[in-house]
């Protein structure tokens, strides 16, 4: 079986487990770059969203809504949806 792999696939692009360590390296700075990558694309999306409209809200109405959290209506059931006491 050996003999039919390796004609199929050359011995010298082997992995780690048959003798070929540096295609580990190779994998790990393809995994790096990936993650570098992605975390440059999402601060440069949100740079390009953050001129269009406002991220995050300000100070004074996010402390607004700890000390005033919002109310729920009194004929909301939290588990039924919008029914009202008599069921309608």
């Amino acid at each position: 079986m050996k003999v039919a792999f390796n004609r199929v696939k050359p011995a010298d692009f082997d992995g780690l487990f048959f003798g070929n360590s540096g295609q580990v390296w190779i994998q790990f700075i393809s995994i790096a770059a990936t993650m570098i990558f992605a975390f440059l694309m999402t601060s440069i999306i949100l740079s390009a969203t953050d001129l269009i409209t406002v991220i995050r809200v300000s100070e004074l109405e996010e402390n607004r809504h700890k000390s005033h959290p919002p109310q729920r209506n009194r004929t909301e059931s939290p588990v039924e949806g919008n029914l009202k006491p008599d069921g309608r």
